[in-house]
């Protein structure tokens, strides 16, 4: 545990500073520190519904983005003149304890990272893609490597040539490890919960049950981002304000919290029980669900879409609506359309009804192809 005693012996002394002046240089460091990570979340998850997707990254992104901030004002001054017991750390750092830790530590971090490469579905490990996974930390595990190896073989003398600056660096680059080491643990594990897997039941010929499951996925994707982030909500907000003593500001958002609990609850219950939703009991009075879905399935995964954006999808009988839930319509119950403002207005024999506007180009051209 000689990191935990680092922090807190060494690392924690160190206050954060803003004191170089440099604002801009600073808020493109938060920038770039930020947006690789997230999209590496947001890649990891790969739902089909974009929104589901930000949805799900909203709370690890929030602690992506909060490090972003801390890293350059906290290791900043770390790296620069803002921590003065260098040699006092260089005597603390020359242990057996502390090299066994890193080699742990680096150790750890290659499983995830191969982990997160096998389950980035990339077909061939070709050494630009792992660098651009991986980033600078493939050379921050050959350093560790190599400091580890010379001190349990000649008694560390390649660690105690490095200068201040250089020993400084490499306490970082085992920051660097640990954080990245965590968002990829963070998408492993983002990954085989959240993943698509409606296809498992298609797979087994029971294309019922994937029409459960296709229709229902949304809500129980948003139920569980709502949820996660009104656990997030309460620990940081409503905690914080209790903490300080607004009451009443704290009984407030509190409030507001039990019903963002409750629509999470909610939207689970409907993901559960999809006769609960409108949308699953218009696709049941369609007809037999198993030809339903069967349909839909060769529609929307073995032949490719007419048109498919951010929006939905259109294919020769179905248009499914993808924000903020996923809805079914099929084309060959469409009653009459309406012209609404470069969009249009689609009513449909079973009662239903869905707006297309004009921004969703694609979607208007391949429904006129089809209503031809």
């Amino acid at each position: 545990m000689s990191f935990l005693t680092l922090w807190d012996r060494y690392l924690s002394k160190t206050m954060p500073s803003l004191s170089d002046g440099a604002l801009l240089l600073l808020y493109l460091q938060i920038f770039a520190g930020a947006l690789p990570p997230l999209a590496t979340l947001f890649r990891a998850v790969r739902r089909e519904n974009k929104w589901e997707t930000a949805m799900l990254c909203m709370v690890p992104g929030i602690f992506i983005f909060t490090a972003a901030i801390i890293e350059p004002m906290f290791f900043g001054s770390f790296l620069g003149d803002g921590f003065p017991w260098v040699e006092d750390l260089r005597r603390f750092l020359h242990t057996p304890a502390f090299f066994k830790d890193a080699l742990l530590l680096a150790g750890a971090f290659t499983v995830l990272a191969v982990l997160f490469l096998l389950l980035s579905r990339q077909s061939r490990f070709l050494a630009l893609h792992v660098l651009l996974s991986v980033g600078v930390e493939v050379f921050i595990v050959a350093a560790v490597a190599a400091t580890a190896a010379d001190y349990f073989l000649l008694r560390g003398r390649l660690f105690l040539s490095l200068g201040d600056k250089a020993l400084k660096w490499f306490v970082y680059g085992l920051y660097l490890l640990f954080h990245k080491g965590v968002l990829f643990l963070t998408c492993l594990v983002w990954c085989l919960l959240f993943s698509e897997r409606q296809d498992r039941a298609a797979a087994r010929g029971d294309y019922a049950l994937w029409l459960r499951h296709y229709v229902a996925g949304s809500y129980r994707t948003m139920g569980i981002a709502l949820l996660l982030f009104s656990a997030l909500f309460a620990a940081v907000v409503v905690g914080g304000l209790y903490q300080e003593g607004s009451y009443g500001m704290a009984g407030t958002f509190f409030i507001w919290n039990i019903l963002m609990v409750l629509g999470a609850l909610a939207l689970l219950l409907c993901s559960l029980f999809p006769v609960l939703l409108p949308g699953y009991r218009r696709i049941c009075r369609w007809g037999d669900l198993e030809e339903t879905g069967r349909l839909l399935y060769q529609e929307i995964r073995q032949k490719p879409p007419l048109a498919q954006t951010m929006d939905g999808t259109v294919t020769a009988h179905f248009l499914i609506v993808a924000a903020p839930f996923r809805r079914v319509y099929r084309l060959d119950l469409l009653e009459h359309t309406v012209p609404l403002g470069g969009g249009v207005r689609l009513r449909f024999k079973d009662g239903s009804s869905c707006n297309i506007s004009a921004a969703s180009r694609p979607l208007l051209q391949a429904l006129g192809r089809v209503l031809r």
